[in-house]
C-alpha cells in the first residue's frame, strides 16, 4: 500500500486515472463490486466505499439493479464570442441584479 493513502484512495484513484486516461470511456460499465474486490483481493466494503466516493464526486454513476457506470463528462465551458460574459455586461450596464439595500445606520 502506498504511504498515506487507504485502499479506498488507491482504488478511486485508479479508476479516476483509468477515466482520465479514457481506458474508461462515459457510459462504461465498471466491474461489480464483488468481481473488483475478488481481482484486486480485497474486501467488498472497500471496492463499495470508493464507488460511493467516486458517486458523491460525479466520476461514477450508480444504477440499482444494474451497476456502475462512467459518468457523462460535462462539456467544457465555452466563453461567449464577444469574450465578454453576461455578468460582465450586467455591470457596465448599471443592473444589480436585486432591490436589496443595506439597512442606513441608526
Amino acid at each position: 500500500m502506498s504511504e498515506g493513502r487507504t485502499r479506498v484512495e488507491m482504488v478511486a484513484a485508479t479508476i479516476r486515472q483509468r477515466i482520465a486516461g479514457r481506458s474508461l470511456t462515459p457510459g462504461a460499465k465498471l466491474p461489480s463490486v464483488r468481481g473488483l474486490a475478488a481481482t484486486l483481493k480485497l474486501s467488498t466494503s472497500t471496492v463499495v466505499d470508493a464507488y460511493e466516493r467516486l458517486v458523491a464526486e460525479g466520476a461514477i454513476l450508480a444504477r440499482p439493479g444494474s451497476g456502475f457506470y462512467v459518468a457523462n463528462q460535462a462539456a467544457p465551458l465555452r466563453l461567449p464570442r464577444s469574450g465578454r460574459s453576461s455578468t460582465a455586461r450586467s455591470i457596465r450596464s448599471g443592473y444589480r441584479g436585486s432591490r436589496w439595500r443595506p439597512a442606513k445606520p441608526t
